[in-house]
């Protein structure tokens, strides 16, 4: 994949999933390549973050991309009124598909877990799930990473003590080699 179809993805993927939170994204330009270093500000608080050694040179035979959708209940898909699942994943696999080609496989996986945190539950979701995809030869090339509120909502946990948290999720992505798009925490009055 050409880098410039590389960016069209990650930016049709952090639009998407913008669009399920009702706000619209805008994502830089890919620049070059920086080991875990916010690239630009793409306004409210959303920023990418480039992997240092990323997947973006992907193998053009095989014609792959994975992608993981990291968070919490908002990514793993439940909305209130519903009482239901209808998570945003599917739609951005599917927009994705269209965008590349249907020669292309291209994987979209939920990695949602409602009620938990990055301090708690998330954290060791998220080892999991890069662990399980590096021990199938699966890496992920994307992930959005969408979390913080229950943190902040539902364990009280600080803004700093949570960040702190984050960035030492990203940086293990980071290693592996997945770019990051960070899907900043919905605003509240709580921190």
């Amino acid at each position: 994949m050409a880098p410039r179809t590389a960016t069209c993805c990650l930016m049709l993927l952090a639009a998407m999933a913008a669009i399920s939170f009702n706000s619209a994204a805008r994502l830089p330009a890919r620049q070059h390549h920086r080991p875990l270093q916010t690239l630009a500000s793409a306004g409210a608080g959303r920023h990418i973050l480039q992997a240092s050694r990323p997947l973006l040179g992907l193998d053009r035979t095989n014609k792959q991309l994975r992608v993981l959708a990291f968070g919490d209940s908002i990514t793993e898909g439940w909305i209130h009124s519903a009482w239901a699942k209808v998570p945003w994943s599917p739609r951005v696999q599917h927009q994705l598909q269209q965008r590349l080609g249907a020669d292309w496989d291209v994987e979209v996986v939920n990695g949602g877990v409602g009620s938990a945190g990055v301090l708690d539950r998330l954290n060791d979701a998220f080892r999991q799930q890069l662990s399980t995809a590096k021990s199938s030869g699966r890496p992920y090339h994307f992930i959005t990473f969408e979390a913080g509120i229950n943190d902040l909502l539902l364990q009280n946990k600080n803004a700093p003590e949570i960040f702190e948290r984050m960035k030492q999720l990203w940086a293990l992505a980071n290693a592996e080699g997945s770019t990051v798009a960070v899907i900043p925490t919905l605003p509240t009055n709580v921190a």
